[in-house]
């Protein structure tokens, strides 16, 4: 009777720590039935049987041409890196500053310079800019494309490496277009008015950019 006593003693204890304790980091748990739509008959259409709950939640936002859990993660991950660069960027005023931590902070300040940038305009694109103007022909064209691409500026295609899809235990070499301005092929083949507002807006938009230069 006793040992009952303790036990039950023991485990009162332990359930008020836990309470007590605030987890450290609260991941989300990999399968959330909140996520499903248990209304909804998954025979009829299992899409939302597995997913309603977290669409009636997560609503595409309005500047947004499509919305996921991995643009959700996306978001996480742009301002985690936002707080790392603003962190390096101040990475001067510790002298034990590793030199490669130093470059990434200079980087970023360096774009966050309004008003050296404001003051410089764009002294430093001349010369490229220059390249491209000259251009008369094909070759010239083919000149200015390979020369932009050694400078990281992937005009028209890219290059580069990526997971293969068929054999996720190796990246292939991939090739891809070099991107559109509006976020998907939509934007640009829809016929109804207000997406031939958002073209015509973005077209007044490209050119008070390329007027700015």
């Amino acid at each position: 009777m006793k040992s009952s006593f303790v036990i039950v003693a023991l485990l009162n204890a332990f359930s008020l720590q836990a309470q007590s304790v605030s987890p450290v980091n609260q991941n989300p748990p990999p399968l959330d039935p909140k996520n499903m739509d248990t209304a909804v008959k998954p025979q009829d259409d299992f899409y939302l049987y597995a997913n309603g709950g977290w669409l009636k939640r997560n609503p595409v936002p309005p500047e947004y041409a499509r919305w996921g859990s991995f643009s959700e993660l996306e978001e996480k991950n742009n301002e985690a890196l936002h707080k790392i660069a603003e962190k390096t960027a101040n990475a001067h005023l510790d002298a034990n500053t590793a030199p490669e931590v130093q470059k990434v902070g200079d980087y970023y300040a360096s774009g966050m310079d309004e008003k050296t940038i404001e003051a410089t305009r764009t002294k430093p694109l001349e010369d490229e800019l220059k390249r491209i103007d000259s251009i008369k022909d094909r070759a010239d064209l083919l000149s200015a494309i390979a020369r932009l691409h050694t400078i990281g500026v992937a005009a028209f295609f890219e290059f580069g490496s990526g997971q293969d899809a068929k054999d996720s235990t190796r990246d292939i070499a991939q090739a891809q277009q070099g991107g559109l301005g509006l976020p998907d092929r939509d934007y640009y083949t829809k016929t109804d008015e207000d997406s031939k507002k958002k073209r015509a807006a973005y077209i007044d938009h490209v050119t008070k950019m390329l007027t700015l230069l």
